[in-house]
Parts: structure tokens; C-alpha cells; sequence
């Protein structure tokens, strides 16, 4: 749920001092404990037992809690006179709907997953929008929050071809940047430029070049490289792979904005040049339980250019079993499922994209989610 895992972790800085004075997060702290736990022993457990009782207890409390929450809130919303009530906790309602969600996507219910972050999100706005006095004086809890579900419904949005709406991430400066978080806001709106190309391009109104997009995605390499440089990694190795993550993610974004914006012979070279520079790391990345939950998205972005090549897709099915591995299941499998589904239809039409077979699956009602 975070993009590196080292000491500065803010769900062990922020989230457990905040559910200690919350039931609701609490409750949806043990029920994505339950959960884990259900998902990693399940293989091994009758699936016909009561196993799952414990996690489901727990968000149905969680469930509970927030509904009482949002009660309280309509009502001090009614209330004209703001100066009548002190500051109330915001935050743990919302780490809690995005706890729930998270909880989802680990048993692999995506629908539940996206009912929940878009639940956080709108409470989320409600912060945003309330007077200083009604929410706690706890920016880097609002910072962290922000940046999580923001980033999650970029990924969202990608695939579902439906716009990001709400808050913009890019207008924010933050004074604790996420690793990573550049690159999201530069995905978004290359996905923005799809969706409006596929609509009307000629109402494109803010297209970019292929150059001005390598300027803003080395920023944001340089950007993640020094919040890397923050963070304190358990081994030397881990710094390393962290390292080889930003290159992943610098080339991937690269390789999906060449197929978004204008084709040319410039954008072709900068896509064949990202294609090799995504590869090399991939083979040699020793992925662990530090990284592997960033690896989705350079992992994916890397089969749909693999242009036949068997030792590629073989890699790219490698590399994403190691993540399911280390760090759940998730939508993965369908993702390996959409990849072969493309490969196919690659082999028959080199010019096909993956795009547009996911906006397929996406108007078939069932998006594919790169997370």
C-alpha cells in the first residue's frame, strides 16, 4: 500500500497512532491483518470452513463506524453555527475507507475496491473543502492521504478510460513528496491526452511533444530520486533496487506516452531506445518484498512491448508471478490474462494496440487494473 517500505513508513508513523483514537480504523486495520493472513493460508484451508469470519467481522465494525461517522458529519454540516464545535478527526475515516478498499483488491474484488477509494476520495474532498478548525492540525497525515488515493485513481483511471475528477494532484506542493508521485501526475495526463485523441483529436488542446515529455519525466526521476535519498532502506541492496525502480518507471512512462502522443520518426527512436533501457533492468532486478509492490506497472508496460519476442513475454511472466508472490495476488492474474490475450492478437497484427483492447475490455465492463 505504500511505494517503498523503509523506517519513514507513514501507515507505521501515522496510521497506528491515529487507530489507537479510532475504532473505525482500527477495525479496518484488522480486518486487512485478517485478510493478508486469510490470503497467504488459504491454499492450504478447506475453503469450505468458516476462515474468513474473522476479516469480514472486522469490516463489518469498520463498516459500522464509518456509517455512524458520516451521520455525525451531515449533522454538523446542518449546523450554521461552525464555531460551536472544536476540531473533529478526519483523517482516520478516510485511512479506514482506503484500508476497506485496500482489503478488497487483496481478495480480488475489484468493484468493492473502487466503492471504497472513491468513498475516501470524497471525503477527502470534504477535508479539503472544511474550515481549518474542523479537521486535525496533522498536515503530513492530509499530505500522505492525498497522495495515496490520488495515485490510486490514476491507476484507476488509466483503463477505465473515465477522467480523474475532484482535486489535481499537480496543483499541490507538498512538503513531503512520495516517491513515485511525479511519475502518477504524468501518467494521468497522458491518459487525459488518450481519452480526449479517442474522442475528438482535434480538440486536443494540450498535447505535448515527445522532448517535452522526456524533460518532465526526467524531473520527476530526479524528483523520486531524492526522496529516495530520505528514506532509510534496510541494506545497501535495497537502495540499489529502489534505484532500478525509477528507471523502470522513467522508461515506462516513456513507452505508454509513445503511444499517446503525435508518431513520428523522434517519438519511434525515443520509444525503441526506452524499449531496450526498460528490459536490461528488468532481467537483472532482484525483486524482493521492498519493492515488489511498484513493479506492476513497468512490469506490465514492459509485456505489452515485447513484439513477439518469447524470451521477453517469458520474463515479463516471471517477473510478475515474483510480485504476486511477495506482495499478493491481486488483479495480476487477469493482467497476465489481458497480456496473452494481446500477444495473440499481436502475432496476427504487429500494428495492434494494447490501448485499444483495453478500452475494449473496459466498455465490456470489465477494465483491467494495473495496480
Amino acid at each position: 500500500m505504500v511505494w517503498i517500505d523503509s523506517v519513514q513508513n507513514p501507515f507505521r508513523q501515522l496510521t497506528l497512532p491515529l487507530a489507537l483514537e479510532s475504532p473505525a480504523l482500527m477495525m479496518s486495520i484488522l480486518s486487512v491483518a485478517a485478510g493478508d493472513l486469510w490470503t497467504r493460508s488459504h491454499s492450504l484451508l478447506d475453503s469450505a470452513t468458516n476462515v474468513s469470519q474473522p476479516w469480514d467481522k472486522y469490516q463489518k465494525k469498520a463498516l459500522g463506524h464509518l456509517a455512524d461517522h458520516l451521520k455525525d458529519e451531515n449533522k454538523l454540516g446542518q449546523e450554521t453555527d461552525i464555531n460551536a464545535y472544536p476540531g473533529t478527526d478526519l483523517a482516520s475515516p478516510i485511512l479506514a475507507a482506503f484500508l476497506l478498499g485496500s482489503l478488497a483488491i487483496k481478495l480480488g474484488n475489484s468493484t468493492v475496491w473502487r466503492l471504497h477509494l472513491r468513498a475516501a476520495w470524497t471525503m477527502l474532498e470534504h477535508w479539503h473543502a472544511c474550515p481549518s478548525r474542523w479537521s486535525l492540525s496533522v498536515d503530513a497525515v492530509k499530505e500522505f492521504l492525498w497522495q495515496e488515493v490520488y495515485c490510486s485513481r490514476v491507476w484507476e483511471s488509466v483503463t477505465t478510460f473515465k477522467p480523474l475528477q475532484g482535486l489535481d494532484g499537480n496543483d499541490h506542493d507538498f512538503e513531503h513528496e512520495a516517491p513515485f508521485f511525479r511519475y502518477a501526475g504524468i501518467i494521468r495526463r497522458m491518459a487525459e491526452m488518450e481519452r480526449q485523441t479517442a474522442a475528438n483529436a482535434a480538440l486536443v488542446s494540450d498535447m505535448i511533444s515527445i522532448t517535452s515529455l522526456e524533460i518532465e519525466l526526467d524531473t520527476a526521476r530526479q524528483r523520486t530520486r531524492k526522496c529516495g535519498e530520505s528514506l532509510t532502506f534496510p541494506s545497501a541492496r535495497a537502495r540499489i533496487a529502489f534505484d532500478c525502480v525509477v528507471e523502470l518507471f522513467h522508461h515506462a512512462g516513456l513507452l505508454y506516452a509513445s503511444h499517446v502522443l503525435s508518431q513520428d520518426d523522434l517519438s519511434t527512436s525515443v520509444a525503441d531506445r526506452s524499449r531496450s533501457l526498460l528490459f536490461m533492468p528488468l532481467q537483472s532486478i532482484e525483486v524482493t518484498d521492498i519493492i515488489a509492490q511498484d513493479l506492476t506497472w513497468p512490469i506490465f508496460i514492459a509485456g505489452t512491448e515485447c513484439h513477439g519476442c518469447c524470451e521477453r513475454q517469458n520474463l515479463v511472466r516471471e517477473r510478475m508471478i515474483q510480485v504476486m508472490q511477495l506482495s499478493g495476488v491481486l488483479e495480476r492474474p487477469r493482467l497476465l490474462e489481458f497480456l496473452q490475450t494481446f500477444w495473440q492478437l499481436q502475432s496476427q497484427d504487429p500494428q495492434a494496440s494494447w490501448i485499444s483492447l483495453a478500452r475494449v475490455w473496459a466498455e465490456c465492463g470489465e477494465p483491467i487494473l494495473i495496480i
